[in-house]
C-alpha cells in the first residue's frame, strides 16, 4: 500500500528474480544493522545503518519490544526498477531505487525515507513473532506500523538530530509524531482510511496507559504466536489484563475485532455452471483429475500476503478430494525452511472446510516442475475453491506457474482475508478426486 508521501510499499507480488546491473556491492555494519549497497551510496548507507541502530534501541527503550539482533538492509540502484522499500517480515529490508534523487528529504521532493525504515521495523516487530498474517483485518498491518514508525522516528530525531540524513532535515516534523497527531485527529482521514483508524487505536492506548503498558500488551499477544485473524482479539484480552481496566477494550473499534473477506471479484457467486467452461476432466493414475491449464507455463509468481486459489466444480455424484498438483519451484536458501504451507479446501463462499499442512520440503529449488501432493480423502461440495498459502517473503517462498491460454477461474486470495481476480491467466493448480467410499459401496 502506498500512502501519499510515503516510501513504504507493502508488496503483494514478489517478482521473478532478475539480475540487477550493479558493478559492485559494499557492506557497512552497525550494532544491529548490516547494510549492503552500491559504492556510490556509501554516505546514505552509513546514514541508514545509524538510523536502524537507533530505531532498534528505541523500540526496546520505549516499548520493550524485541527485534532480531541483526537487521539486513539491501540497497539496489537501477533505472529500470521502481522505488520500493519493503521487508520480508523477518529480518531484512529491501530498498530499490531508480535514481539517487529518491534519497532527497521530503522538503526537497523526496519520500519519507527515515520514517520508512522505522515503519518497516514496526512490521518486523509483529510479523517475525506471528504464526501467519492470514486473516488480519484491513488496515491493521499498515496502521500499527504507521503508529510505531511515527513515534520511533521522532525518538530517533531526539538522539541523532537533523544530520542523521544527507542532506539534513527535520524528519521529526515532517514524518513523526506531529504528522501522526494531525492525521489521527482529522475526521476526513478517519472516515475514509482504515489505516489511520488502526493507527489511532494504538495512539489512544498510549495516551491513556503509556508506552510501556502498550508494549507489554503487545508482547503478551505475540507470545501466543497469533495468526492475523487472532491478533486483535488477543491484543484486547492482553490489554485488559495488563491495565486491569476492562474499559480498555473500548479503545479498539469493532471493525478490527472480526475478520471479513474483502471481495474484489466479478463473480463472487461461483455456483454459476457457466463459469466452468474449459474445465478438463480426465483420468490420471487411476484417479479423476480436474485442470484448466494446458501444461505450458507462461510465467510465475510468488505473492506475499496472498495465496493462489482456483475454483472447481466436481463431476456428478459423491467425490472426495485426495490430492493437488502444483507447477512451480522453491526459492530461497538451499535447505527448505522448517515449516509447513497450507492447502485449503473452501466452499462456494470461500469458507474453509479443511486445512491441510504440507512441508515446504515438497518443493525443490531449481527448474519449475509439477509437484503432486497427496491429501487425506475429504468429502467435498459441488462447487469449491482450492487455495494454497505459502506465507512467502522476499527470501523464502514458492513460485507458482500460470497459463495465459486460460483465464477467469483463478484468484489471489487467502481465507478470512481477501479474494481478488487473477486477470488474464489461471494458476497451474490441479486437483485429484476419487469416488467417495459411500458411493463405492452403493455401486
Amino acid at each position: 500500500m502506498r500512502r501519499k508521501g510515503f516510501v513504504v510499499v507493502s508488496v503483494l507480488l514478489i517478482p521473478v528474480v532478475v539480475l540487477i546491473p550493479v558493478l559492485a556491492q559494499t557492506t557497512v555494519k552497525g550494532a544491529h544493522a548490516q547494510v549492503t549497497y552500491p559504492p556510490s551510496l556509501e554516505t546514505h548507507a552509513r546514514n541508514i545503518a545509524q538510523i536502524v541502530d537507533a530505531a532498534w534501541q528505541s523500540y526496546a527503550d520505549l516499548y520493550d519490544l524485541p527485534l532480531p539482533q541483526v537487521l539486513q538492509v539491501k540497497i539496489t540502484l537501477d533505472p529500470n526498477q521502481r522505488l520500493q522499500l519493503y521487508t520480508d517480515g523477518k529480518d531484512s529490508f529491501f530498498l530499490q531505487l531508480s535514481n539517487e534523487r529518491q534519497l532527497l528529504p521530503p522538503n526537497q521532493g523526496g519520500p519519507h525515507n527515515v520514517y520508512g525504515f522505522c515503519h518497516e521495523m514496526g512490521h518486523i516487530v509483529f510479523y517475525h513473532r506471528m504464526k501467519s498474517t492470514t486473516g488480519m483485518p484491513d488496515g491493521i498491518g499498515e496502521g500499527w506500523a504507521h503508529y510505531f514508525g511515527s513515534v520511533i522516528v521522532s525518538h530517533v530525531f531526539e538522539k541523532l538530530g537533523e544530520k542523521a540524513w544527507t542532506p539534513p532535515h527535520n524528519y521529526h516534523e515532517s514524518s513523526g509524531v506531529p504528522r501522526l497527531t494531525l492525521q489521527v485527529n482529522n475526521p476526513q482521514y478517519l472516515q475514509r482510511d482504515p489505516v489511520t483508524r488502526a493507527a489511532k487505536m494504538l495512539y489512544d492506548v498510549e495516551r491513556k496507559f503509556g508506552k510501556k503498558a502498550l508494549g507489554q500488551a503487545i508482547n503478551k499477544t505475540l507470545a501466543q504466536q497469533p495468526t492475523g485473524k487472532e491478533l486483535v482479539p488477543k491484543f484486547v484480552a492482553a490489554l485488559v489484563e495488563v491495565t486491569g481496566d476492562a474499559s480498555a477494550a473500548q479503545l479498539v473499534p469493532q471493525e478490527f475485532l472480526q475478520s471479513s473477506v474483502r471481495w474484489r471479484t466479478q463473480n463472487r457467486d461461483i455456483t454459476n455452471k457457466d463459469l466452468y467452461r474449459g474445465l478438463q476432466t480426465e483420468t490420471q493414475d487411476g484417479l479423476t483429475r480436474l485442470r484448466y491449464d494446458d501444461g505450458v507455463m507462461d510465467g510465475k509468481r510468488s505473492m506475499a500476503g496472498s495465496g493462489h486459489a482456483v475454483i472447481f466444480r466436481k463431476p456428478e455424484g459423491k467425490w472426495q478430494l485426495v490430492g493437488v498438483e502444483i507447477f512451480g519451484s522453491r526459492y530461497g536458501t538451499p535447505q527448505p525452511p522448517q515449516e509447513d504451507f497450507s492447502v485449503y479446501l473452501c466452499d462456494a463462499k470461500f469458507e474453509v472446510l479443511k486445512e491441510f499442512k504440507v512441508p515446504y520440503a515438497k518443493f525443490e529449488r531449481g527448474p519449475d516442475k509439477w509437484v503432486k501432493i497427496e491429501l487425506p480423502a475429504t468429502d467435498m461440495p459441488e462447487f469449491f475453491y482450492l487455495c494454497v498459502g505459502f506465507n512467502p517473503t522476499a527470501t523464502k517462498g514458492i513460485y507458482v506457474g500460470y497459463d495465459k491460454n486460460t483465464a477467469g477461474h483463478s484468484r489471489m486470495a487467502l481465507p478470512d482475508s481477501h479474494v481478488t481476480d487473477a486477470e488474464g491467466f489461471d494458476w497451474m493448480l490441479r486437483c485429484y478426486l476419487k469416488p467417495s467410499d459411500a458411493a463405492r459401496q452403493r455401486g
